[in-house]
C-alpha cells in the first residue's frame, strides 16, 4: 500500500499537493504478525498502486512528479526501482489493468500545452511554495486546476496508446478511478458522488 505523506493524512491531500514533499512511502503489511514495514521511501505523493499482470512488479503512481515507477518483485532486479512512464499529460491518480495486458490511468486534471499550470510553475520553486503555503489557504491552489476529464490507456511497456478527453469537464472531471469490465469503463471521481459508465466496445473493435 502507499502512504501519500508522512506529515499529512490522506484527507489533507491538498496540503500534500501544495507542499510537494518527498516523504511518501510504499508500505508492506504482514497480516500474520500485524506489522507494517517501509519498502520504499522518498516518494512524492505516492498514490495509485497496482500489481503487474504477471505479478513480477508493482506500479506506483507519483502524483506530484506526474510519473509512474516500477518496483521489481522478482528476478535478479528484485527490490530495484525504475521509471515505467514519465512526463504524463496530467496529474495521475489511480491505475488499473485493462483486458489487453496494459493499464488504464485516471487523471485529476490535464496539463495542457500553452496553458498556465500552477503545478508545473511551482514544481521547480520549492522556496516559492513555502511562501505561498504560509500566506494562503492551499485550497486556493487546488481551485486553480482546470476542470478537465482525462483517462489514458498504457500498453505493457508504459506507452500511451489511447486517451479519452472531456476538455471542459461537462460530462466528467476529476477522474480518480477507471475500471474496465466486459467492454465498459466505470469512472469514479474525487469530486462527484456518483460513477460514470462508458461503453467502449465500439472503440476497442475499431482501433485495437
Amino acid at each position: 500500500m502507499t502512504d501519500s505523506s508522512a506529515k499529512w493524512g490522506r484527507r489533507n491531500f491538498v496540503n500534500v499537493l501544495a507542499e510537494g514533499r518527498n516523504d511518501a512511502r510504499l508500505l508492506r503489511y504482514d497480516p500474520d504478525t500485524r506489522t507494517t514495514t517501509t519498502v520504499l521511501d522518498g516518494l512524492s505523493f505516492a498514490n495509485g498502486l497496482h500489481l503487474a499482470h504477471d505479478n513480477s512488479f508493482l506500479l506506483i503512481v507519483e502524483l506530484n512528479k506526474c510519473r509512474i515507477l516500477k518496483y521489481m518483485l522478482e528476478g535478479p532486479r528484485a527490490g530495484t526501482v525504475e521509471t515505467f512512464t514519465d512526463n504524463l499529460p496530467g496529474i495521475p491518480d489511480n491505475i488499473r489493468p485493462n483486458s489487453r495486458g496494459g493499464y488504464w490511468l485516471a487523471f485529476a486534471t490535464a496539463r495542457q500545452a500553452g496553458k498556465f499550470s500552477a503545478i508545473d510553475f511551482l514544481a521547480p520553486k520549492p522556496w516559492l511554495k513555502k511562501i505561498m503555503y504560509k500566506l494562503m489557504n492551499p485550497d486556493i491552489l487546488f481551485q486553480t486546476l482546470p476542470k478537465y476529464g482525462l483517462i489514458v490507456e498504457l500498453n505493457a511497456s508504459g506507452d500511451i496508446i489511447r486517451s479519452l478527453h472531456d476538455p471542459v469537464g461537462t460530462v466528467f472531471s476529476g477522474v480518480s478511478e477507471v475500471q474496465e469490465h466486459d467492454g465498459v469503463l466505470y469512472l469514479g471521481s474525487f469530486s462527484a458522488p456518483y460513477l460514470r459508465k462508458l461503453d467502449i466496445t465500439f472503440l476497442l473493435n475499431t482501433f485495437t
